[in-house]
């Protein structure tokens, strides 16, 4: 006897379970991530002095150590999770995870008084934030179609640069006018607010559909699918990357999308899909990913941007101090033209979606490379020489959002071909934290050698040379044909 739900749990489970909910949870995620993360940069000092009784000599030592550890954390969780997430069981379970570090990140800092507390809380951020980027990433690009994935992964940059960006002010204000604990109530109360919407959050194969209806279906399709598979197989010289229709994704799939399939049930090798037709050993998914020259290219711009973001993070409080003589404030607010640009992410990653990601992303090198030139020139307190400084922020930031969006779009569809898209963020958070942590820690040790002008010459240097790699190996988008049908 079949059982039905009343009306207004199908309509329940019909939006929560709805691209658009999913797009606005991973959506809050990222910025709940960013905010966590750059919450605690203008109190860190004061914590390290007050409550960890760290000398004043060896607090910037400290500072970088606490860097360094969050990459190093995301590092290692990052292959695991990224495994475990190619999983389909797993990603719910991953995804609602990511919030319990985080509170276990909060408490630690704010009641911790040792540096090892800290380092621990660090350590949970680094993998409640690996959690978000790789399987709300996947979650997500694995609901949206390939015509849609650079839209959708802009909104998310929008959301981690709003938290980046909101997140210092936020915490100064709080902590000057309210005290240490203010900072962690708030961060408290948005985690809240992430964690009730992941909970909120239904999969597919949770909507209303009948479990009788379903079987027939599915063990009818599956007859199908397993006959025209094997036929498939006896004949690999015809395997040209063009999948048979008889070989559609099934309706009763929970997890089949426009231009995906549910290899679970189709027990189709990856190599027939790809077009590979001579019969050989699958080789593990993460090396079917690094063997991509193309793959390995994204992963390369994700990891120089990343470098150059965070080397003019930490380049730039120095460069206003010394030559504008600004305050800690002023310091803050010349952040907003390089991260404000990412409110473009969702036009530029339509743009990738229509166009493909090289021509957006070699651009966005090519531009970084004269302003980061030009940056050399800010070096007199004068407000001709302000309002440059600014114009160059403003552009280079318009170049960081013409790279990751796109980069991170052309991440994905590589991956999604080789069944490892979980993976593929895996990676992705890899190269991130890679530059993150390579940024700030060879602009600051060069800096005072070099100076501010030849660091910079370095940096557009950088970015000149992943013009030519991009423009080659990247282009428009290239996806997997369904032939017609023959009758």
């Amino acid at each position: 006897m079949s059982r039905t739900r009343p009306g207004w749990i199908c309509c329940s489970m019909h939006w929560r379970s709805s691209p658009l909910f999913l797009l606005v949870v991973v959506c809050v995620a990222s910025f709940t991530d960013g905010f966590a993360y750059q919450v605690v940069v203008p109190i860190l000092p004061f914590a390290l002095q007050a409550r960890a009784r760290v000398s004043p000599a060896r607090v910037q030592i400290w500072t970088s150590a606490f860097l360094a550890v969050f990459g190093a954390a995301v590092c290692l969780s990052a292959p695991i999770l990224g495994y475990m997430a190619d999983q389909p069981r797993f990603r719910r379970l991953l995804f609602l995870l990511g919030p319990i570090f985080l509170i276990g990140s909060t408490a630690a800092f704010c009641l911790g008084h040792s540096i090892a507390a800290m380092l621990v809380g660090r350590i949970l951020q680094a993998i409640s934030s690996t959690a978000i980027w790789v399987v709300g990433l996947s979650l997500l690009v694995d609901r949206y179609s390939n015509e849609q994935i650079g839209w959708s992964l802009g909104w998310v940059n929008m959301g981690m640069s709003l938290g980046l960006l909101v997140s210092p002010v936020v915490g100064g204000v709080l902590f000057d006018r309210l005290g240490y604990y203010s900072v962690f109530a708030a961060t408290s109360l948005l985690v809240a607010l992430d964690c009730s919407l992941r909970l909120c959050l239904a999969d597919r194969a949770e909507q209303d559909v009948p479990a009788e209806a379903t079987a027939v279906v599915c063990a009818t399709e599956a007859v199908q699918v397993s006959r025209s598979a094997s036929m498939y197989e006896k004949d690999p010289e015809k395997g040209s990357g063009v999948v048979p229709s008889s070989l559609s994704p099934l309706p009763c799939s929970p997890s089949s999308s426009v231009g995906s399939w549910d290899r679970r049930l189709l027990k189709v090798p990856s190599a027939h899909i790809l077009g590979a037709g001579k019969k050989s050993r699958a080789l593990p998914k993460c090396f079917r990913l690094l063997a991509s020259r193309r793959f390995l290219v994204a992963l390369l711009a994700c990891f120089v941007q990343a470098a150059v973001q965070t080397a003019l993070d930490a380049m730039l409080p120095i460069l206003v101090e010394t030559a504008f003589h600004w305050d800690a404030m002023g310091a803050g607010l010349i952040f907003v033209p390089l991260l404000g640009t990412s409110y473009a992410g969702p036009f530029v990653g339509w743009l990738a979606d229509c166009h493909g990601a090289g021509y957006l992303a070699a651009g966005g090198f090519g531009l970084a490379v004269p302003s980061l030139v030009c940056l050399r020139l800010v070096h007199q307190d004068t407000l001709a020489q302000k309002v440059l400084l600014v114009v160059l922020l403003l552009l280079t930031g318009i170049a960081f959002t013409l790279i990751i969006t796109p980069m991170m779009a052309d991440l994905t569809e590589g991956a999604a071909g080789a069944d490892s898209l979980a993976q593929a963020c895996g990676y992705f958070n890899i190269a991130w934290s890679l530059g993150c942590t390579t940024g700030p820690l060879v602009s600051g040790s060069t800096i005072k050698m070099l100076g501010f002008g030849n660091v910079c010459l370095v940096l557009a240097g950088l970015c000149a040379c992943m013009v030519l790699p991009i423009a080659c190996c990247t282009g428009r988008r290239r996806g997997v044909q369904v032939a017609p049908s023959s009758h």
